[in-house]
């Protein structure tokens, strides 16, 4: 379903990345369910699950999260780019109207990174997590600052813009965020290896 949400919204890099990890899942159920018994696999998929649900499915009805973006977003631009308006998920100007969708909220990517964070140890670094989902979020609001000043201001093709150049900047931003998580998180260092290894040994050796 999530892969669903994700195409309708017509986010390319989603779609694939939560494609692999569906099918990753459907092969060890299918063939390997030792996969089970590694609770840091379980725990990490469940949580995302819960993030990322319960926010689409109430995002569904009210539009908050996507309607809270939007503001944001705006209320940074406004100073920097003249004739926006505000309007409900959108902002408007006379060159263009900026629709915003739940994959412009990042929670998406928040979810895929604080959840093996909580996975390893959730009590121990809750403040981390939050603090990691609160930067993806920023970094999310300012991304589309970028692409209306981009657009209404340099004059650059907002598909170039928000599809090529801010994908990129996004795929990016995340790498690094991740980086920093990797290198202050010994713990998951050590999982992710163990899950690179039987991986490894599931496709490679076999």
């Amino acid at each position: 379903m999530a892969i669903y949400f994700e195409f309708l919204e017509k986010d390319i890099v989603n779609v694939t990345l939560l494609a692999f990890m569906a099918f990753l899942i459907a092969y060890f159920l299918r063939y390997d369910q030792r996969v089970l018994e590694k609770k840091f696999i379980v725990y990490t998929v469940s949580i995302a699950v819960l993030i990322y649900f319960p926010a689409k499915i109430f995002d569904g009805f009210f539009g908050a999260f996507t309607n809270v973006t939007a503001y944001f977003t705006y209320f940074l631009s406004k100073e920097l780019v003249k004739n926006i308006e505000y309007g409900f998920c959108a902002i408007y100007s006379p060159i263009y109207t900026y629709k915003f969708t739940f994959a412009c909220t990042g929670l998406q990517s928040i979810a895929l990174i604080i959840s093996p964070i909580l996975a390893i140890n959730y009590r121990k670094y809750w403040r981390k997590a939050i603090i990691v989902g609160v930067l993806i979020y920023i970094l999310n609001v300012f991304r589309g600052v970028g692409i209306i000043y981009g657009v209404e201001v340099l004059g650059i093709d907002y598909y170039i813009l928000h599809t090529l150049l801010m994908k990129f900047f996004s795929i990016i931003a995340i790498m690094i965020i991740f980086y920093l998580v990797l290198s202050t998180t010994g713990e998951l260092v050590e999982e992710l290896r163990v899950i690179i290894n039987y991986v490894k040994n599931t496709f490679i050796i076999k």
